[in-house]
């Protein structure tokens, strides 16, 4: 029942003029692009879409650009994208539109073969470059970030997650503006990213002005990097927060894709003779055991990552992992207590920040266990907590040793 409903075409335009007139004047250049991979991301892509989808404080939207990469759902996540662009059918209900049940067209092309669906939907009041694609899945997170990116156009291009938030993203274009004017020579962009619950508080490259040479690598825990090699100017946005969605159950549906691709990962490495490589896929190879309860398998990539990681942030962090499984570790500290002595002889001239410390890892492991022994076990590594002890320790004579800088 009811009476007929008007639909915009599957390029987003209402009417054979309207479409002819925006060709016409041409679409504009997005500045602002946001590239996306998904997957069954039925549960948590409709909190993302309504944070990215806010009107900015001028009315426009945060977005001028979005690209959505799907990597092989087998539930309504494309559906659900097509609807939150208002692409929906529209039942009706006792003869009135019935948007409770209104499901998202099916405008995702079948598969990777068919090339994207590109249209220019409304959203608050503005058009914006919208593109569906399909990509099949090859075990290689970066291939499927650089796919979704290499079909963006826009001058800026970030990415999300679907189990994100961006509650913020109404601020950045302003931020971005202010940031082209003030600082031109940056190229890529960074805001904190809450992924434990306050517990885990990241700053990853989010944004990148794409003609500067980006490309992503590495084929699990991918990251952006400029090819050929040049600076990163960053700009960092400490009041933009994107947050990630917990959920408990969900970890665990990824864990024997991810085990997969960094064994895969540490084979190639192991040949290749890449310790550094080897040791990285170890302390994932060591996470991803833990969370599935094999402890045993935990204990021997989490050394393994120790051990090949000593000077480096994920050593330090297969350390923490191996103190929550009450495992105890031995490590030669006299090489880097003796660098430490020669560093502090050495004048720093570093415009960015000063060395202050370095701390082997034993050591983390042994103020973080003095933390547990007094029921702070919710402390983690990073923290503003934690930097707190780091400070207070290291100004402690008995703990002058690890500092490198004796103007610290």
């Amino acid at each position: 029942g009811g009476g007929p409903v008007k639909f915009p075409d599957i390029d987003g335009f209402s009417s054979p003029q309207e479409r002819a007139e925006f060709i016409k004047n041409g679409p504009p250049t997005p500045l602002l692009g946001l590239c996306m991979i998904v997957r069954d991301a039925a549960d948590t892509i409709e909190g993302l879409l309504d944070s990215v989808l806010r009107k900015t404080k001028d009315g426009k939207p945060a977005f001028d650009e979005f690209v959505f990469l799907d990597t092989g759902s087998i539930d309504d996540t494309r559906e659900r994208i097509a609807r939150a662009f208002n692409f929906f059918d529209l039942p009706y209900k006792d003869g009135q539109p019935d948007m409770a049940n209104a499901r998202g067209l099916a405008i995702f092309p079948e598969s990777a073969a068919d090339g994207p669906v590109v249209c220019w939907p409304q959203v608050n009041g503005e058009r914006v470059r919208l593109v569906l694609a399909r990509f099949d899945w090859i075990d290689d997170f970066a291939a499927a970030r650089q796919a979704s990116f290499l079909l963006g156009t826009a001058k800026w291009r970030g990415y999300l997650d679907a189990d994100d938030t961006f509650p913020d993203a109404h601020k950045l274009r302003r931020a971005l503006e202010r940031t082209e004017r003030e600082c031109p020579e940056s190229n890529c962009i960074s805001f904190p990213y809450d992924y434990e619950r306050d517990a885990m508080i990241q700053d990853p490259t989010r944004m990148v002005r794409w003609a500067d040479g980006w490309h992503w690598e590495d084929e699990i825990h991918e990251s952006l990097r400029r090819k050929p090699a040049g600076p990163r100017m960053f700009s960092m946005y400490p009041d933009l927060l994107v947050i990630h969605d917990i959920n408990d159950a969900r970890p665990i549906r990824s864990y024997g894709r991810n085990i997969r691709i960094c064994t895969a990962v540490y084979e190639r490495a192991k040949a290749a003779g890449d310790h550094h490589k080897m040791g990285k896929m170890a302390y994932f190879l060591g996470t991803y055991c833990k969370g599935q309860g094999d402890d045993a398998a935990a204990e021997r990539w989490l050394v393994e990552a120790a051990e090949n990681l000593a000077f480096y942030n994920l050593g330090t962090y297969a350390a923490v992992e191996l103190g929550k499984l009450a495992i105890e570790r031995i490590q030669d500290v006299e090489p880097i207590i003796e660098r430490n002595k020669k560093l502090q002889n050495i004048e720093q001239k570093s415009d960015w920040g000063r060395h202050v410390a370095s701390i082997p890892n034993v050591i983390i492991e042994k103020w973080l266990n003095e933390e547990y022994d007094r029921g702070n076990t919710t402390i983690r590594m990073n923290s503003e907590e934690f930097n707190l002890i780091v400070e207070r320790k290291l100004k402690d004579p008995d703990w002058a040793y690890l500092r490198t800088d004796k103007q610290w």
